[in-house]
């Protein structure tokens, strides 16, 4: 009896064991079968293009939608900041871009650097010191453009711009438009093609006769007494020293019919003092006229009151 009851328990026993066992083996061919069932790499191959995918379609509309805003700004009155660096040529330079933008009805200036939606740094490269200082205003000027204001542009002209372009070039990334002395009438077209295509719009060609002489330079300063006007530009003397006969070309002077035509424009304005600029200007020669602007005494009884001159 003992002995029947003894192997009915180890019967018993033994079935149970063989059902936990039987459950474990159960549990490890799920786990496999999990495991063989799950993520592929192909599965991680799908869904990194996924999000590559994506970010290339977010990356495509914020581009369309810097395009599409671009060519609203097209249209648009912009307000233009000057900032000069250098001699009083390069503020006479600023004028003459000055009245060549507003020609256009498209640009008007302000004198506050938080407003402009196009910065124009006229530049100068007499010595490293001046073009140092005209690299951190772009970092400035860039810095402000990336973080606020994306549709900023910002623009290089004068000597720097003629002297430096390759290496603008590379650093495209800190300027919209590149202007040379001798190519401010085509900046509006710069500015504008450079808006519509979000890249670099450059123009530093040099003239053998470009004066701006039909260009009414439109005063900056308006309530100053005091004027400048260029009678000449560029230099034929080759000094060791002197960099202007390679940023700004070739000795050429202005007729003077428009010098005087804008002196008296000045004086109409009220100004009291004019000054005539050149890099040489006891080289004028105007080559317009073979004949002196007062050889005759009818000439010299139109001067102003106070004034004589010494030609014959």
């Amino acid at each position: 009896m003992i002995i029947s009851t003894l192997s009915r328990s180890l019967t018993r026993l033994a079935r149970s064991k063989c059902y936990f066992s039987t459950n474990a083996l159960s549990d490890e061919r799920k786990t496999k079968k999990i495991a063989l069932n799950g993520p592929t790499l192909r599965d991680f191959i799908k869904s990194d293009t996924q999000i590559t995918q994506n970010d290339d379609s977010e990356e495509e509309l914020v581009t369309n939608k810097l395009i599409d805003q671009r060519m609203q700004s097209v249209d648009e009155v912009r307000k233009v900041f000057y900032e000069i660096h250098g001699c009083q040529m390069n503020f006479n330079d600023i004028e003459i871009v000055h009245s060549i933008l507003s020609k256009t009805g498209k640009y008007e200036q302000t004198r506050e650097e938080d407003e402009a939606d196009v910065v124009l740094l006229m530049t100068c490269s007499i010595r490293d010191n001046a073009e140092q200082k005209i690299w951190n205003r772009l970092k400035d000027f860039t810095t402000i453009k990336r973080k606020f204001k994306p549709h900023m542009q910002i623009g290089i002209l004068g000597c720097m711009a003629e002297r430096l372009k390759e290496k603008i070039v590379e650093r495209q990334k800190m300027v919209d438009v590149v202007a040379g002395p001798d190519s401010y009438k085509t900046l509006p077209k710069l500015l504008d093609d450079s808006m519509r295509t979000g890249s670099l719009a450059m123009n530093v060609q040099l003239s053998f006769d470009e004066t701006y002489s039909e260009i009414t330079p439109k005063r900056i300063k308006a309530k100053s007494k005091k004027a400048v006007v260029s009678i000449q530009r560029g230099c034929d003397n080759m000094c060791s020293f002197c960099i202007v006969p390679f940023v700004r070309g070739k000795e050429r002077s202005r007729p003077i019919s428009s010098i005087l035509d804008e002196v008296r424009h000045l004086s109409d304005l009220g100004i009291k003092e004019v000054t005539l600029l050149g890099q040489n200007v006891n080289s004028y020669m105007d080559k317009t006229t073979t004949t002196m602007a007062f050889s005759d005494q009818t000439a010299m009884a139109t001067m102003s009151r106070g004034f004589k001159t010494v030609y014959k």
